[in-house]
């Protein structure tokens, strides 16, 4: 008897769910008498009191008005604080920054870098040796020339003529039947050996430059000629060293410096310049080489910076970047500065018609002297460089500075810098690759080559220059490739030579203490010649990876934090306000039971 009210019961607990359930229970508290915004405002409350929202059923079921106003000044500070989080890491995220890390690979074999070397001094001294004889003065002589003209013109036209004070303006007024290809230093006389010595296996092997890599030659608008040397695909990643001797033809037989200029310290110096580049890039010898000293060994250890940059939004590269970018007909390595220059380079080309010297010139608008007859340098300004000095003020003027040349000299230079000044590097539409490389370099000096070896080394410069030389008479073929300047440069230096060689047979016939004294009193080795060492201490690289500092993830995770400290906000509670909206949707369109 006693369990049978226990069973009738659990039925009808059993029935009034499912009654309930049938009768959409949402539904069974609202007054149907009232309207509909009314039952709305009932469903809301019936949503306070049920949701998973932490402090907000606390609200509706507080005892008394002041329990009530607690709980709702303190929820609403919560909700208000929380949506200030969220903006805060939102704007954080969208801000797209990235962080660097850092990290050593080791035994990670990446290419060998390009070397590029440049004398310091752009004419050798039998180049000029011919400008003094064709009549031409000296570089500086040539600037105050023309500004002491400009200061005598309207503003409008002085501001501009200080663009002519650069060596390529010489260049472009040399002496009619010299070429300035012509001059320069050439790349037999400036490095005198070259060995590159790269890993076979276990064993380390050494080979002459020429049979190891190949040599490209750059103009440069300070130093006129300079040489890339780019180690051969098969061995640049086993390469470990490249090590050379340059001959600086630092011959003093002037008093004046012809080649200086007031405004450039860098073409007052003595020495060589040496950059260290990604293979087969092309060199930006200005902005990033570093100089070396005459009589002194360079010792330079570099470790490989591997770059790897991240796409947008949070990064500039590309994935589908050039790989390879042509100037003069050479082709080299994409880099994004080059990129740049060359489109800017183009601007100038189509919106102009002249090309600028300052940047290098893409082989599409090299073509063949017929097609870009017409294509001069913006910055060309006909003033030749012979006799500048001997002639007038007034002659000067009246010839050269006319106002026609004058008013296209003006067109063409404003035209070319409104471009140059007003190009955004965006504007260009150059990305930069998404791996790069550079090189973290440690540098050391020391005197060479020491007194007591320097009449050894003269010795085997002297005995190489002699059997060089015997090669080319027995092939014929010396007086036939060899011009007049090309002879001058072979005699001074024997005779910069000779005095060691003297030296050496004086300590043979035991005149020591003579030879001595010479010795102390020669600096011609010191002056003229430099070593550079190029090597890496290891097949180490150092790897920087873009990452960003606030992924979408961290993202999602942060704000799923912050929603739960401040206001228990959880998934649930989507599906809470959507049954809530649903209620509402169907008290407005008449649908409740």
């Amino acid at each position: 008897m006693s369990r049978e009210p226990s069973v009738e019961v659990v039925t009808e607990t059993r029935r009034g769910k499912q009654s309930r359930w049938e009768h959409r229970d949402d539904f069974s508290h609202i007054d149907r008498s009232k309207p509909k915004f009314g039952q709305i405002y009932e469903l809301f409350i019936q949503f306070c009191e049920n949701t998973s929202l932490r402090g907000v059923p606390r609200i509706v079921r507080a005892s008394d008005r002041r329990k009530r106003w607690l709980w709702l000044n303190f929820v609403t500070i919560f909700f208000i604080a929380c949506i200030a989080c969220l903006i805060i890491i939102t704007n954080q995220y969208l801000q797209y920054d990235v962080i660097h890390q850092p990290k050593r690979i080791f035994d990670a074999p990446r290419a060998f870098p390009s070397l590029t070397i440049c004398n310091l001094r752009p004419f050798k001294s039998s180049d000029v040796d011919r400008l003094i004889q064709q009549g031409a003065v000296p570089v500086q002589a040539y600037f105050d020339a023309i500004m002491k003209i400009a200061s005598t013109l309207d503003k409008r036209y002085a501001s501009q003529f200080t663009t002519l004070l650069s060596l390529e303006s010489y260049l472009l007024n040399l002496p009619e039947g010299m070429d300035p290809s012509n001059l320069g230093h050439r790349l037999e006389q400036l490095v005198q050996t070259c060995v590159v010595l790269y890993q076979n296996g276990t064993s380390i092997r050494g080979t002459n430059c020429r049979r190891a890599g190949h040599w490209v030659k750059t103009l440069d608008r300070i130093y006129h000629n300079c040489y890339t040397y780019e180690v051969d695909p098969q061995i640049r990643a086993q390469t470990l060293s490249v090590e050379m001797v340059l001959y600086l033809d630092n011959i003093v037989e002037h008093t004046n410096c012809f080649d200086c200029q007031d405004r450039i310290r860098g073409s007052q110096l003595t020495g060589a310049r040496l950059l260290l580049s990604p293979d087969s890039s092309y060199p930006r010898i200005v902005e990033e080489g570093i100089n070396l000293m005459p009589g002194t060994l360079t010792d330079i250890h570099f470790t490989v910076r591997e770059w790897s940059m991240m796409t947008p939004p949070y990064g500039r590269c590309s994935q589908v970047a050039p790989v390879e970018i042509g100037f003069r007909g050479q082709t080299y390595s994409y880099t994004e500065q080059a990129c740049q220059q060359g489109v800017i380079q183009a601007m100038i080309a189509q919106r102009c018609g002249c090309l600028s010297y300052d940047m290098p010139v893409p082989s599409h608008l090299e073509g063949n002297a017929s097609t870009n007859a017409s294509l001069l340098y913006c910055q060309f300004f006909e003033l030749p460089v012979v006799n500048i000095s001997d002639r007038s003020d007034t002659e000067i003027r009246r010839r050269y500075f006319t106002q026609q040349a004058m008013e296209r000299f003006i067109t063409r230079m404003y035209c070319s810098t409104a471009i140059t000044r007003n190009t955004l590097a965006a504007e260009t539409g150059c990305r930069a690759p998404c791996i790069r490389y550079s090189y973290d370099t440690q540098i050391s000096t020391a005197q060479w080559p020491t007194k007591r070896f320097i009449t050894n080394f003269a010795n085997s410069q002297l005995n190489r220059k002699k059997y060089l030389l015997k090669q080319q008479g027995e092939h014929g073929n010396f007086k036939d490739h060899n011009t007049k300047g090309e002879e001058d440069d072979e005699r001074r230096f024997v005779k910069l030579l000779r005095p060691y060689a003297e030296i050496h047979n004086m300590t043979t016939n035991g005149k020591e203490m003579e030879a001595v004294d010479l010795l102390m009193r020669l600096q011609d080795v010191e002056q003229n010649f430099l070593s550079i060492i190029v090597s890496r201490p290891n097949f180490d690289i150092i790897r920087v990876e873009e990452k960003a500092v606030v992924t979408l993830t961290s993202l999602f995770s942060q704000i799923g934090g912050l929603l739960s400290i401040w206001v228990g906000i959880t998934m649930i509670c989507i599906v809470e306000v959507a049954e809530f909206l649903l209620n509402c949707f169907d008290v407005l369109c008449g649908r409740t039971p």
